[in-house]
């Protein structure tokens, strides 16, 4: 009756002051594929280095903060610390360090904000929450279900960004080129997303060696090609993660279940439903699953020494985020006044968009006629090719010349004074009984010569050319325009010559024209 007991309140004391660390804070399997995206994000940051430095005006691209200048600092030890540290107390303070570091990061420079990165952190999370599995699973499927649906939106994907990705000598055999099948193979893979997706959402068991077979097979891809290397780790990393992500679920539903919760299911909705907000303008293509699809707008700066295409893979081995903020603000940030701008569009409800430095340092929005003007106090603006039109009239011309020397009078051609030039002149074959697409010159807006000798071009597809306001000369020997095809020149402010032999365009004409 006299001893005293030792109550349950009071036992765990000492166990409660003993530090959990790693494994015992999530469990043994958890912490083992936690490793795993720590070893990937580590990866991707070394891969980046210079992407989490702080970067002078002088370097090749500065670093690009979202609002304001605030102060920069080199990240990438940071980081790798912090995720040391999310090894060593992943449920509390390690990850939320991790995460921490990241976001001020990213806020000082939008180059960072990557996909691969920003992918690999949920992955992270759904390793060491109880809710992050499942939420998990979600990302992947939304991921899954957008990549495919953004690609089968995007001409772009059909055309040269398969073509291109497929036009090396490994993947030529005999007579076969695989790149000639290219489009094909874009749905084929377009699809497969999609159905992926689906796949997890139905039956996320069932998914899961697809997952794996999946991303290894893109990361084989990428090495092939020597392309992109910075998202190898994140592509293992899913391939990993994913598949246990998908075959741990114990839910004993057939289907994916919703979260009970109601910010549960608002998040599985965000997840879902979020990417549609990137054809308006209004979601970055970073938070929406554009992989690889190339469906957003490309920016070229027209500088004092010439044309600087706003793109960093070379640089900093991650793409730019190509967002019109982002193009803006680096315009705004390295362009000298007179300086400008031009986005090129290509999402249907959105516009390209033209502007210029103002002597007060100021970006100015401006119209397309004012872009291609300029005097004592501005450069002549260089707008970016429309790269569907350029890759469709490139294919065109490629297989036109087959068999043929490139001194061959026959040969059609693409000129480009340097590769980081856009295009200057162009040629189409001579030949009468040839279709050809003379309505894509259009799409090249910094033409300064055409020549269509021989060709079968009529006057009403003559029209193309009206507004090429950088064009200086027209070949037009031996076609079948008229007088009245002119008609089509008259407002072009540069134009100083059209070849005329071998047609009935009267002197009269052609001195009207250039006259104007």
């Amino acid at each position: 009756m006299g001893q005293s007991t030792t109550t349950s309140s009071e036992e765990p004391i000492g166990r409660r002051l003993r530090l959990k660390i790693g494994p015992q804070q999530i469990g043994v399997a958890s912490f083992i594929f936690l490793t795993v995206t720590v070893i990937s994000q580590a990866a991707t940051i070394l891969i980046t280095w210079d992407l989490w430095q702080s970067r002078s005006a002088v370097s090749p691209l500065i670093n690009l903060p979202w609002f304001g200048t605030p102060p920069q600092f080199d990240y990438a030890w940071l980081l790798l610390v912090s995720l040391g540290l999310t090894l060593i107390s992943p449920k509390y303070w390690g990850f939320a360090f991790h995460v921490l570091i990241l976001a001020i990061a990213i806020a000082t420079d939008q180059l960072r904000c990557q996909p691969q990165i920003l992918s690999v952190v949920v992955l992270m999370a759904a390793c060491i929450f109880p809710w992050g599995r499942k939420f998990g699973v979600w990302f992947l499927i939304a991921m899954w279900l957008w990549a495919g649906i953004h690609k089968l939106l995007s001409p772009d994907w059909y055309g040269d960004v398969t073509y291109y990705l497929l036009y090396r000598n490994q993947f030529q055999w005999g007579s076969f080129r695989l790149w000639d099948h290219h489009g094909a193979l874009a749905i084929i893979a377009a699809v497969a997303e999609v159905a992926l997706g689906a796949l997890a959402w139905w039956c996320p068991k069932l998914a899961a060696p697809v997952c794996f077979l999946t991303h290894v097979s893109i990361a084989a891809f990428l090495i092939v090609v020597d392309w992109n290397f910075s998202v190898l780790p994140w592509n293992f990393c899913t391939a990993i993660v994913g598949v246990w992500l998908l075959w741990s679920l114990n839910d004993d539903s057939h289907c994916m279940p919703l979260p009970k919760s109601k910010s549960g299911k608002l998040a599985v909705a965000i997840l879902l439903l979020s990417p549609i907000g990137f054809y308006f303008g209004m979601v970055r293509h970073s938070f929406c699953h554009v992989l690889y699809s190339a469906n957003f707008p490309d920016a070229v700066i027209s500088t004092t020494e010439g044309p600087k295409i706003c793109e960093t893979i070379r640089e900093l081995r991650v793409p730019f985020p190509h967002e019109p903020k982002a193009f803006i603000d680096l315009f705004r940030l390295t362009a000298k006044p007179g300086e400008k701008l031009h986005i090129r569009e290509y999402r249907r409800s959105l516009r390209s968009r033209f502007f210029e430095m103002s002597p007060q340092r100021t970006v100015v929005e401006i119209s397309r006629d004012q872009f291609f003007s300029y005097n004592d106090d501005s450069v002549a603006g260089i707008a970016f090719d429309d790269r569907r039109k350029l890759f469709q009239l490139d294919k065109e011309f490629h297989t036109a010349n087959l068999g043929l020397e490139n001194n061959d009078p026959s040969v059609a051609k693409i000129l480009k004074r340097t590769e980081g030039e856009m295009a200057w002149a162009i040629k189409f074959s001579p030949d009468k009984q040839k279709e050809q697409s003379y309505e894509l010159i259009g799409g090249l807006p910094n033409l300064e010569q055409i020549q269509l000798r021989g060709t079968n071009i009529s006057n009403d597809e003559l029209n193309v050319a009206s507004v090429l306001l950088r064009l200086r000369g027209i070949g037009l020997n031996d076609t079948a325009i008229t007088d009245d095809g002119l008609r089509h020149l008259v407002d072009l402010p540069l134009l100083e010559t059209i070849e005329a032999e071998g047609t009935s365009i009267t002197e009269e004409a052609i001195q009207r024209t250039l006259d104007r």
